[in-house]
């Protein structure tokens, strides 16, 4: 969770607003939190046909199509706006 909370950082900080989103991260938090909540709650003897979705949905894909939205969006007017106009020259 430590390494999640600190790619959430750097993504945030490497965003431009439009970028970011302000609802994935929530969800995300929750999705995680949820499906390991799940998943300790249920075991690992018993199938875990409801945790392991929930996890991967609600968890992982909102993690994974937030960085694919900041590692698209780097460029432009994100970079105009942190004042590194000479990425752009790139």
């Amino acid at each position: 969770m430590f390494a999640i909370a600190l790619l959430l950082y750097v993504l945030r900080n490497l965003a431009g607003k439009g970028a970011w989103g302000e609802r994935l991260p929530p969800v995300a938090f929750w999705g995680l939190n949820a499906g390991l909540a799940g998943m300790r709650l249920l075991g690992r003897p018993r199938p875990r046909v409801l945790p392991d979705p929930v996890f991967i949905v609600l968890g992982a894909v909102p993690i994974a199509w937030l960085a694919i939205r900041v590692f698209l969006g780097l460029g432009g007017r994100a970079a105009v706006k942190r004042g590194r106009p000479e990425a752009l020259r790139q």
